[in-house]
């Protein structure tokens, strides 16, 4: 997703649901990205929640690259909403120096 980096970008599509399972291997080829050492599509997918929903919990289920995301609501955040939530996380972050 690249909220401190320029990474490209894909659109955030919601389930509708409260509670969804995200797959390591899955997220490996939603995201496009052909190492599977780590943790970094995972990560993006996850990234992603926290920006576009109102994520409660992330809870690991023991199985190997699987989690289980519950949310809060229903509400999609817009893409003018993220943008200002990126803003003001790299502001907090000390990554966007006002001169």
């Amino acid at each position: 997703m690249g909220l401190f980096g320029k990474t490209k970008e894909l659109p955030f599509v919601s389930n509708g649901r409260l509670i969804e399972v995200i797959n390591q291997n899955d997220a490996y080829l939603d995201e496009g990205i052909e190492e599977k050492r780590t943790y970094k599509a995972l990560e993006r997918q996850l990234e992603r929640r926290f920006l576009y929903r109102n994520v409660e919990s992330i809870t690991p289920t023991g199985t190997y690259g699987i989690v289980i995301v519950k949310y809060k609501d229903l509400k999609v955040r817009s893409t003018m909403e993220v943008e200002q939530i990126k803003k003001q996380l790299r502001k907090e972050a000390g990554f966007d120096l006002e001169r």
